[in-house]
């Protein structure tokens, strides 16, 4: 009796090593079309979730994939980090382990990308904007000039999405610790608004909202039926 439980241990053990074994060959196959479908200058980090992972493998289909890529370049501005979930992950284990992957084809992508603060500074350009988090808005610092004056200027800004585009809208303007008249107020709008693309985000997907962070701004994405192949 005592053997044959030592046997059984054994055998459990060697199909838990497999099986693990098993998710790190398709986690890094899936990690590579991610990394050439998403044009990623690093293999961005893949964990296979699921257990037992063997007859997920034997399906060659995975329920829960979590990706996490930094410095993703997007537009003409970079995100910090890109984080995502993909259910319904059709990945044959034969082609992952010989190499010879094609293609992952995903039923639902989810999706969340930070965009930092120096980011968004960095396209203000020479109005060199700085922005922090103040509550469900952010707060943007500047000098500006009005009547050839140089003002220090900040406002209390709104965040939303139109389309592709991350909009800055200010609603509180203050000089110095004052609030402004309205003949100020004129003379600075849209000096510490901003407006950013985000279009061309990887692996199709698209923002459908988006979230004030401390350390930036959170965009929400999805997508469906997605296919990662090498462009």
């Amino acid at each position: 009796m005592r053997r044959l439980l030592v046997v059984l241990l054994v055998l459990f053990a060697l199909v838990a090593f497999a099986d693990r074994v098993g998710a790190v060959v398709a986690g890094r196959a899936v990690a590579a079309q991610l990394q050439s479908s998403g044009s990623l200058s690093v293999r961005p980090e893949v964990e296979v979730r699921g257990i037992p992972f063997l007859t997920q493998a034997v399906a060659g289909r995975y329920e829960d994939v979590r990706v996490r890529a930094t410095d993703v370049p997007v537009g003409e501005t970079t995100v910090r980090e890109l984080t995502a979930m993909l259910s319904g992950v059709r990945a044959p284990l034969e082609q992952a382990i010989s190499g010879s992957l094609p293609e992952v084809r995903v039923d639902q992508v989810q999706a969340q990308a930070l965009l930092s603060y120096e980011a968004l500074s960095l396209r203000s350009g020479e109005r060199a904007l700085t922005l922090s988090a103040e509550g469900e808005r952010v707060r943007v610092r500047g000098s500006v000039r009005v009547g050839g004056v140089s003002l220090e200027a900040e406002a209390l800004s709104a965040v939303e999405l139109r389309g592709d585009v991350l909009v800055v809208t200010a609603q509180e303007l203050k000089v110095g610790d004052e609030r402004v008249d309205r003949a100020i107020e004129r003379a600075l709008q849209g000096r510490l608004d901003l407006r950013v693309p985000v279009s061309g985000l990887p692996y199709g997907l698209r923002l459908t909202d988006v979230r004030i962070d401390p350390d930036g701004i959170r965009l929400q994405a999805s997508a469906r039926d997605t296919v990662l192949s090498a462009p």
